[in-house]
């Protein structure tokens, strides 16, 4: 029976699948014409909407290739201006579920033109800057007229109900209604179901915020020194983030009552001491230390745990516990031989102070990166495997800044996820018992040895900034592999041995100057990242290999042939040192057929008074390229011809005086070809017809020339940014 392929699932279940994936991953997928509608559908799930000024003035980020953990949680977003927004095509309309409002005026201008497109689409609006958004009653205008647009959830960030301090002009901003006025304006949004508000609420305005709310992130101020006051939050609350700010009497005794929000799930705040909060709650973050002790007690029901410390000793639990131990051997025992004496053991007694958790946490962090002013003597570890304190169902370890524990313990046997930053006392031995573990991230630990065994469930692990001078890993299935800022310096076998298994290995920042000739990368290795280090020359790469990144070494200096495997897809190039007269055909980028995204930004062309111009020519590209940049490289002179890239989507062009005559020449010959097709010519055109994103300098190009592109641009249906800088 043959295997299911991914098409054969449910439509709802593939584009869930898609939602999980990064970007990269995505631009991938968008290559096969039957996963287009699914990449399309994703990205175009959250867009954040900007007026059309902001849209042309913002720093846009440059095509990056993306390697590793650190990417795998990004989710794309989609930033297109107003006007795009309503004339967007209506199969990606349909994509949309999020609108992210950068100003909430654009939203009235959306819903003005084109009403339908918010119905049922949840709306967020940032209210970044009253003093130029609102005027007089604008405010509660505009909540008026926000409560009669058909939309999904609301959520409003950034609010402000009353005072205004205005970082950039240093004014006080008065709002013409009261505080408690604006409060209860917000109840006649009956879709507003998450609010962050930047102006504090006093305890008596909490009453005025509307039942409807879901999520609320706020400071809130109280007055009086009694204790304990119900806090009269909205009854359907299931996350709160809260700042509290006591104006009387000390904090540490104040203690403030939200155990009747029978909804809470979740809690952010400086320390739980001052809140009775609900016992069904299963999050709890937190700054001040805890009573893990009484957390086991008072929350059942806890499954994640973000905290910097705990109080000691109320959060350690003693347990007795047997295990065998070496004794000396008795001369008395004759009839025992010397070898059988000098291993005798037997069973002794035990008591360890380990920290009591809530046994049904599935996620608990530990950062103690922030100093703690706590002084204590006591021994302690964290974990025990001892039915009193075993955390047998926790999935998801983090421990941060941990350097004053002798010993943290056997590590739960539950674990999937275990990243450890900056601590000290783990027994790295145990980790290949740890059967179920899957990513494992180690980073600012100095104190390891060079050579781990790892279980065979591990597909992901990263050793960051250890400053390991070698590193021998055995991982039968690992598939991503992280090993920067260390200290390598030269790549040879007995240097890094890492498994044949690895698909993706990056090796940034590690100060490496050569790799030797017998050193060799795993043979399905598909991405390879080995920026920031000392290179002159390049390896031989393994075929098949997709993505290479080799950023900020000093290659180009030689003149050694660089050879690429056919296979290449995306090169990242950038801040390279280059002589004058070198020739990019040294690269051999012809030779590289799928050669799809191509970045050369920043490659510092010296000059000398021997050869005073720089020059690109695009001849020396393949035409396959879909994304180029040449940002920031200084040619006095680009040459070659757009037209010939059919598949282009992407060119940026920023910081090249020679773009001036060059974008000249694209917009005259664009228009002798608009003007001859008039006639019934067929004349190429000089920009890609495909073309979706344009990045150029405006002091590197005139103004008609400028004029000219963008009405050209006007014209394309697919453009989605031109981005234009000084």
């Amino acid at each position: 029976m043959s295997q299911p392929s991914l098409l054969s699932l449910p439509d709802e279940v593939i584009t869930n699948i898609f939602s999980y994936l990064p970007l990269r991953t995505l631009n991938e997928l968008e290559k096969i014409p039957a996963f287009l509608p699914f990449v399309t559908k994703t990205i175009y799930e959250t867009v954040s909407i900007c007026d059309d000024d902001e849209w042309l003035g913002t720093s846009v980020i440059d095509t990056r290739f993306r390697f590793g953990i650190g990417y795998e949680d990004e989710k794309p977003r989609k930033r297109i201006p107003c006007d795009d927004l309503i004339d967007l095509k209506p199969e990606r309309l349909a994509c949309i579920r999020n609108i992210i409002f950068e100003d909430p005026s654009i939203l009235l201008t959306v819903f003005t033109a084109k009403p339908d497109i918010l119905r049922n689409v949840n709306i967020t609006i940032l209210f970044s800057d009253y003093q130029r958004c609102f005027r007089g009653n604008e405010l509660l205008d505009f909540l008026d007229k926000l409560a009669k647009i058909p939309c999904g959830d609301v959520c409003f960030k950034s609010f402000c109900h009353s005072l205004i301090f205005t970082d950039t002009s240093f004014e006080i901003v008065i709002l013409p209604a009261s505080g408690a006025e604006i409060l209860q304006k917000l109840k006649i949004l009956e879709n507003l179901t998450s609010l962050k508000i930047e102006s504090a609420l006093d305890s008596n305005e909490l009453e005025y915020l509307p039942d409807t709310l879901q999520h609320l992130d706020c400071r809130v101020t109280h007055k009086e020194e009694i204790s304990p006051v119900k806090f009269d939050f909205p009854k359907n609350l299931v996350s709160l983030k809260i700042e509290l700010r006591l104006l009387r009497g000390p904090p540490s005794l104040f203690v403030a009552d939200i155990s009747h929000l029978e909804k809470l799930e979740e809690i952010s705040c400086d320390s739980i001491k001052n809140f009775n909060l609900p016992s069904a709650i299963k999050i709890i973050d937190t700054v001040q230390p805890i009573n893990t002790v009484y957390m086991s007690t008072m929350f059942p029901s806890l499954k994640k745990l973000y905290c910097k410390d705990f109080s000691l000793p109320e959060s350690i639990c003693k347990i007795s516990s047997l295990e065998w131990k070496k004794i000396a051997s008795d001369p008395s025992e004759s009839f025992v031989s010397t070898d059988v004496l000098s291993n005798k053991m037997q069973k002794v007694d035990k008591t360890i102070n380990v920290v009591k958790f809530p046994t049904n946490l599935k996620k608990l962090v530990i950062d103690r990166s922030v100093e703690q002013n706590f002084s204590t003597g006591l021994s302690f570890q964290l974990f025990s495997n001892l039915p009193e304190t075993a955390l047998n169902h926790l999935a998801y370890l983090e421990l941060n800044g941990i350097t004053n524990i002798k010993e943290i313990g056997p590590l739960p046997k539950s674990l999937h996820w275990l990243n450890i930053k900056n601590t000290t006392g783990i027994d790295y031995s145990e980790l290949k018992s740890l059967n179920k573990l899957t990513r494992l991230s180690i980073r600012v630990v100095t104190d390891i040895a060079a050579e781990f065994d790892l279980p065979n469930s591990l597909l992901e692990l990263e050793m960051v900034d250890n400053k390991l001078t070698r590193v021998k890993i055995c991982a039968e299935n690992l598939r991503y592999l992280g090993l920067s800022g260390n200290l390598f310096k030269q790549l040879k076998p007995e240097i890094l041995c890492i498994p044949e298994s690895v698909r993706e290995l990056r090796l940034e920042g590690n100060r490496i100057e050569a790799i030797d000739s017998s050193f060799k990368f795993p043979s399905g290795l598909k991405y390879l990242s080995i920026s920031r280090n000392r290179l002159r020359t390049l390896p031989k790469f393994p075929e098949g290999l997709i993505g290479l990144s080799c950023y900020s070494n000093w290659l180009g200096v030689t003149d050694d042939i660089m050879l690429f495997p056919e296979s290449l897809e995306e090169l990242d190039f950038r801040a390279n040192d280059y002589e004058i007269d070198f020739r990019f055909e040294k690269l051999s980028l012809l030779k590289c057929p799928n050669l799809r995204k191509l970045d050369f930004s920043n490659i510092r062309l010296e000059r000398d008074p021997r050869a005073p111009t720089t020059r690109i020519s695009l001849d020396d590209f393949p035409r396959s390229l879909t994304s180029l940049s040449l940002k920031d490289c200084g040619a006095d002179v680009i040459l070659g011809d757009l037209s010939e890239f059919t598949c282009f989507k992407e060119l940026n062009l920023k910081g090249n005086p020679g773009s001036e005559w060059f974008l000249e020449t694209v917009a005259y010959e664009e228009d002798d070809r608009v003007n001859n097709s008039d006639d019934g010519m067929d004349v190429a055109p000089a920009l890609p017809e495909c073309i979706e994103k344009l990045w150029i300098s405006e002091r590197y190009c005139h103004p008609l020339a400028l004029k000219s592109i963008v009405e050209i641009m006007k014209q394309r249906p697919q453009f989605e940014l031109f981005h234009v800088t000084e």
